[in-house]
């Protein structure tokens, strides 16, 4: 692979790899063609990289630096906000409002409401040369996920028969499962065209499930079906068969039942006396996978009956209240019921059972639920719904009745209180109902008030008017879609979309298919539930007395210590604390009894083994307080008691330093040491980028880590700065004077990063006689390019070279380096096509030579 560098461009010197390194694998010839716009043939010259790819030294031009230790024990150590950022392909739009599809990003459905309102947006779009421009930067206004579009007509198989009615409509990761009755099921992948399928039986399908990543499927008589081969499905057992109040494995169920069938009559009606008390027909099915990662599945039928169980065993059991269950549905809670008088109740084991009393009088009909939301509806125009899974409140009113009657005002017959027979839970509060009139009923405001949907499918003939469709199943599908069916067995669908509004129009044209927005949010806490199982250590967690009392935020931090600090209210009456949590994490440790308000950090295993061979440790931190606090810093979890290192606080922002002694083997075998501050006070204190070194080495010094210990003369590639990494704040490389690490989060799992300070980083690179090879990944903007260039090379009297010199550099880097190399690239993976890439170099290469600085 070869990569190209210009230097010397008139009076500045300045190097530009444009490329994009190892991932982006672009034919060579295309990249000398087309990727270096601008640059002159006579400005170009080449140079490879050794194979393999993981070879940290490249021939002929300098060393990988991949990490930077600063020494410090201390892991999250200045208290930074976590970053979530999103690079979207906008679909459509106008002046002021751009959509997006779910589909292409599901997730963005999973953040909390109103989370996004007031980050940071970029939008760029390709001009009719091809070249990337920036459209529009600004605050975000309005963030509406879920938003319902224009429904379409899936594409159904030839071979399907007529009159189908659609009853179950289920979703395991892009495959939809629609069930029938005559035991037919469509199986759709993507929503691409369906695969026709049927179970045995030929009997109605009650229920859906999956189970550790199998599905299954059970008709009304109670036979369960497991797929096979992705068309043919296997009868296992009938749950009929199995024994009231008796569990059996699932190895020892009878491998010669047989299915069972029910005649029409028993079907149609189930008030009839004609029925068989030995017959039970069976209503729905949900399975879950509990936090701990087990599975579970539940089918629940007629006369109260119900099975509960996992791939090992099945239990067979009947309510003792002997009502019949319409419906049962799951989340990583439980299970959750709902029947005929009014029943509602819920269950983690299926064992005890917790019935949910909401004092009405309905049959409930069915049952959505989303993460921890439940939407229950039922006859007589009842609704239920709860936020959190565990209460539950009813949401009828007025807008039901004036809908349901101004509808049936027009068929002749009255309904003033609609029967609902399917729901589904949108995300941005938005909850949708159908009645058995077709009519799909919309609130945006949790049930507060309600509209009607039509959906209407267009027409060939555009004179003609679209025919409304009656709709009687609807069901949210995660990957960003709506599903339904209507009254003639068609299957409907839409993409939902992702509506965004900046805080002001585009002044020029409007938001169109192609564009791209960058968003950028901060938080100081993770927005998604952590997957950790308890007891286990997460590096950096920060475990404090009570999280009540503890906070990370933006508005005090001390200057030049990032973006936040930890803050802390001792005015609490109760002192007695006798448990540390984690403010990140929420695990819980038990701790000795103490009246002090306790910030406790366990040190990395990793630095055990050099904490043993240290006796003598500084320590720094900024730290401000509006009352006098008393605090005293030691390591805890030792083999002796040591004496602790007191200060107070008291006043604004300063940084505060000291030793603290460690006798030799002191380290427990058994134990992981600890940093701990206990504070004594009133009022509130804050913290900030706090340090803990070995003695021996200069605090927020740092060693970068490569094979060579003498580079003099070449090129450093320092892959421990980062710059346009979405993982990172955008300019995080300026955020502090020193080196500092933080949390990211990535769906449920949190990752600690590393970020240094660019001066700091070339200044090392100074030191080691070593010039600098920069890297800028695919997150970057604008605004970040120019003030990197400003950073580095402009005068002190602007506002980023002022930061520079105050951050420690003696003078601007074209003064100092012979030459600074910048590589573009995609180390994450952002962009998805060559086009794209070639436009991002393209892009960055004009930015920089529009910057004062380049001239």
């Amino acid at each position: 692979m070869k990569y190209w560098k210009y230097g010397r461009i008139k009076k500045r010197v300045f190097v530009v790899l444009a490329l994009c390194l190892l991932a982006l694998c672009i034919p060579i010839l295309l990249l000398q063609f087309y990727l270096t716009d601008g640059i002159k043939s006579n400005n170009i010259a080449d140079f490879t990289i050794g194979e393999p790819s993981s070879d940290q030294r490249i021939l002929g031009l300098g060393i990988n630096a991949d990490n930077a230790d600063d020494g410090n024990y201390i892991l999250n150590n200045s208290f930074e906000p976590l970053v979530y950022c999103k690079n979207l392909i906008i679909n459509s739009g106008d002046e002021n409002t751009m959509k997006i599809e779910m589909s292409d990003d599901p997730q963005l459905g999973e953040y909390p409401n109103d989370f996004f309102i007031g980050s940071k947006a970029t939008v760029s779009t390709i001009d009719q040369d091809g070249k990337r421009k920036l459209k529009k930067t600004g605050i975000i206004h309005s963030y509406l996920t879920d938003q319902i579009d224009e429904f379409f007509l899936a594409e159904l198989p030839p071979d399907l028969p007529q009159n189908i009615d659609w009853l179950v409509i289920a979703n395991y990761t892009k495959r939809v499962l629609i069930g029938g009755t005559d035991g037919y099921i469509l199986i759709f992948d993507s929503l691409s065209e369906p695969v026709l399928t049927s179970v045995p039986s030929k009997q109605m399908i009650s229920g859906i499930f999956d189970l550790n990543d199998e599905l299954y499927a059970i008709d009304i008589a109670g036979n369960l079906f497991q797929l096979k081969d992705d068309q043919n499905w296997k009868f296992l057992y009938n749950a009929s068969k199995i024994s009231l109040n008796k569990k059996i494995e699932i190895s020892e169920l009878d491998s010669k039942q047989k299915i069972i069938k029910l005649d029409e009559e028993n079907i149609s009606d189930t008030n009839k006396e004609t029925i068989k008390t030995n017959i039970i027909k069976w209503t729905s099915a949900a399975s879950t996978q509990d936090k701990d990662g087990n599975w579970q599945y539940m089918l629940v039928g007629e006369n109260g009956h119900y099975a509960f169980g996992n791939s090992e065993s099945i239990y067979h059991n009947q309510l003792k209240e002997k009502i019949n269950i319409n419906a049962v549905t799951a989340n990583y809670f439980g299970f959750y019921l709902i029947g005929d008088q009014n029943y509602i109740s819920f269950t983690k084991n299926g064992e005890q059972f917790r019935n949910i009393d909401l004092s009405v009088s309905t049959d409930w009909q069915a049952i959505s639920s989303r993460d921890s939301e439940v939407l229950i509806v039922g006859s007589q125009g009842q609704i239920a719904y709860s936020q959190d899974g565990l209460v539950f409140q009813s949401l009828n009113n007025d807008d039901i009745r004036e809908i349901s009657i101004k509808h049936s005002d027009q068929n002749q017959t009255i309904v003033f209180n609609p029967n609902f027979i399917s729901c589904s839970i949108l995300s941005n509060e938005q909850l949708l109902l159908i009645d058995d009139q077709g009519l799909l009923y919309h609130s945006n405001d949790l049930g507060k008030t309600w509209k009607q949907e039509n959906i209407s499918l267009e027409t060939e003939d555009k004179s003609e008017t679209p025919e409304k469709n009656k709709i009687d199943l609807i069901q949210y599908l995660s990957t960003g879609h709506l599903i339904a069916s209507d009254e003639k067995g068609q299957i409907l669908f839409t993409v939902l979309s992702l509506s965004i509004e900046l805080d002001g129009p585009l002044e020029d044209g409007i938001y169109q298919n192609g564009d791209v927005i960058q968003i950028e949010q901060l938080s100081e806490k993770p927005i998604f539930d952590m997957n950790s199982k308890q007891g286990e250590q997460i590096s950096g967690e920060w475990y404090v007395s009570n999280p009540d009392q503890a906070e990370i935020q933006f508005s005090e931090r001390a200057s030049g210590q990032g973006r936040s600090a930890l803050k802390i209210n001792l005015d609490e009456e109760n002192k007695n604390y006798t448990e540390l949590t984690g403010l990140y994490t929420g695990d819980v440790k038990s701790f000795s009894a103490t009246d002090d308000f306790v910030i406790l950090q366990e040190i990395d295993p990793s630095f055990k083994e050099k904490m043993n061979t240290e006796s003598l440790f500084s320590y720094e931190f900024w730290a401000k307080s509006d009352q006098k606090v008393e605090i005293a810093l030691s390591f805890g979890n030792l083999n002796i008691d040591i004496e602790p290192v007191k200060n107070t606080i008291q006043g604004d922002w300063k940084k505060y330093y000291g030793a603290i002694i460690l006798p030799k083997n002191s380290l427990a075998e058994d134990k992981t040491p600890c940093f701990q501050i206990n504070l004594n006070g009133e009022g509130n204190i804050y913290f900030d980028n706090i340090c803990v070194t070995s003695s021996n080495l200069k605090q927020s010094e740092f060693q970068a880590n490569y094979p060579e210990k003498s580079i003099g003369g070449e090129t450093l590639r320092i892959q421990f700065t980062k710059i346009g990494d979405d993982r990172y704040p955008s300019e995080s490389w300026l955020d502090s004077n020193s080196s500092y690490s933080f949390f990211y989060q990535k769906d449920t799992q949190i990752e600690l990063l590393k970020q240094n300070n660019l001066v700091k980083s070339m200044e090392y690179c100074k030191s080691v006689q070593a010039n600098p090879w920069l890297i800028i990944d695919s997150q970057a903007n604008s605004n970040e390019l120019k003030h990197l260039m400003q950073y580095l090379f402009g005068s002190e009297s602007e506002t980023y070279g002022e930061l520079r010199l105050e951050q420690g550099a003696v003078s601007r880097y074209s003064d100092i380096f012979d030459q600074i190399y910048i590589e573009i690239t995609d180390l994450n993976g952002l962009l998805i096509n060559d086009s794209q890439k070639e436009s991002y170099v393209n892009w960055i290469i004009n930015v920089i030579k529009e910057t004062p600085e380049y001239l």
